[in-house]
Order: C-alpha cells, then structure tokens, then sequence
C-alpha cells in the first residue's frame, strides 16, 4: 500500500477503532511511485496526521527499512529480478533516502516523533552489514528476525517519548 491510498480507508481501517497510539510507516512503495510523486507522499502523510491528531491519539512515524542495494538473483524469474533492479537503483541513487528525508521534515513540522528505523539500517549498511541479505525477498521485505529491530525501535521509541 501507500501513503496516498491509506488516507481513503483511514477511518475504516484504524480511526474507527479510536486508538490512544498510532504508528504510522509508509515509504517503500511511495518510493517506487519515483521523485516525481513525492509531494502526493508527503501531502498524504500530512493528512493521515492531521486527521489522527483530531481523534486525540498520539502517533509515532516509524521509518521503513533500507531496499536492497544490489540484485541477488538467486531463485528469481524474470519478473521478480526486474522488481529487484528497480529496488536497488531506488535505495543506491538516493530515491529512497529523499523519501524518508521527506518524511521526517513533514514530521518536524507536525510535531510527530519518529521512530527512526531506517537510520538504523543505514548505520549497519555504512558499517559493512549486507543489507540486502537482511531483507526476506532480497528486495524490500526484512526477515523476521530484523522484524524485532522495528519492534524493539518502537518500544524504545515510546519508553522515552513518555520520559
């Protein structure tokens, strides 16, 4: 999904059920909409906060993770190694970072905190980590075990949000 479509089932799909937190993640497959579609990104996201803030409930932005940085065509059909390319010029030429620069400036300005998971896989990128081999599918999707990094970011996140 992505930021744009989360707005019309909003109120379906969480608003209704008057959350007191709310984490929003969006990123990944705005990103794949390429540079030229940012501004409905952050307008969406704009909005999904506006109208999470008028319910009263707190909400925490959570980064997505890092796309690969290469092709491991290992096990994928054509189809699947064309995605894999797209992904991987979208995370190494910067698309993918623009997003969520993008997204964190629409933050600060909202007042929303963020829960910072793709500085964290940045930094183990930056530090020699293989991040593609960290993600399920070799292209977007973390493994379950990279699944806790989000979860423990989050709890993390709300502990000192709360201090």
């Amino acid at each position: 999904d992505n930021a744009p479509h989360a707005v019309t089932r909003l109120e379906r799909d969480v608003l209704k059920y008057s959350p007191d937190l709310t984490v929003v993640c969006f990123g990944l497959n705005d990103c794949g909409s390429g540079l030229e579609k940012i501004n409905d990104y952050t307008t969406a996201l704009s909005e999904i906060f506006d109208k999470i803030s008028e319910t009263g409930s707190e909400i925490i932005f959570m980064t997505p993770n890092m796309m690969n940085t290469y092709v491991n065509a290992h096990d994928m059909d054509d189809e699947m190694k064309s995605l894999a390319d797209l992904s991987a010029r979208l995370q190494t030429e910067g698309s993918m970072d623009t997003y969520v620069a993008a997204a964190r400036e629409v933050c600060r300005q909202q007042g929303v905190t963020v829960c910072d998971c793709y500085a964290k896989w940045k930094r183990l990128h930056e530090v020699g980590v293989n991040v593609t081999e960290l993600l399920s599918n070799k292209m977007n999707h973390p493994t379950r075990e990279m699944n806790w990094l989000f979860a423990v970011s989050l709890l993390q996140t709300i502990i000192e949000k709360d201090r």
